[in-house]
């Protein structure tokens, strides 16, 4: 197809339907609601996305920094009260004198999360936050690797 163009043909343009659409609208003379219309779509679809995967917890990497603050000086390698030693997973795993400190996937069965939302432990300093709790619990239930 071709248009005229001052009596001349241009190869491969369109011909203008009417003289109102032979030319397109700068981007500044869009309706505002449209403009606003295109903008809520975007953000809208921008939210809907899924949130990334929580990474998996780790004792190394995740607790054994919070159990050094809260409860590596009474439950050590050098210091074991109640028998416990909470330096590995596998000392927890083994336990002490009121037997496994955690049952790995179970937070409800174990001791050692009971302790601390109970407010049992640590016995002295300060206790673990909501957020130091719920990391616990959250380990636990992962399978406390």
């Amino acid at each position: 197809m071709s248009c005229s163009r001052e009596g001349h043909e241009v190869p491969g343009r369109l011909r203008p339907r009417s003289s109102n659409h032979s030319r397109r609208q700068p981007m500044s003379t869009l309706h505002p609601h449209l403009v606003m219309g295109g903008l809520a779509l975007t953000l809208v679809g921008c939210m809907s996305h899924e949130p990334g995967p929580i990474h998996a917890l780790t004792f190394e990497k995740d607790l054994k920094p919070l159990f050094l603050r809260h409860c590596l000086e009474c439950h050590g390698v050098e210091t074991k009260e109640a028998g416990l030693d909470m330096s590995t997973v596998a000392n927890m795993l083994t336990g002490g004198e009121s037997g496994p400190a955690l049952v790995q996937g179970a937070p409800e069965e174990s001791i050692l999360l009971h302790l601390i939302e109970d407010g049992h432990m640590p016995p002295d300093g300060e206790p673990l936050s909501r957020d130091e709790t719920a990391l616990v619990r959250r380990w636990i239930a992962e399978g406390a690797n």
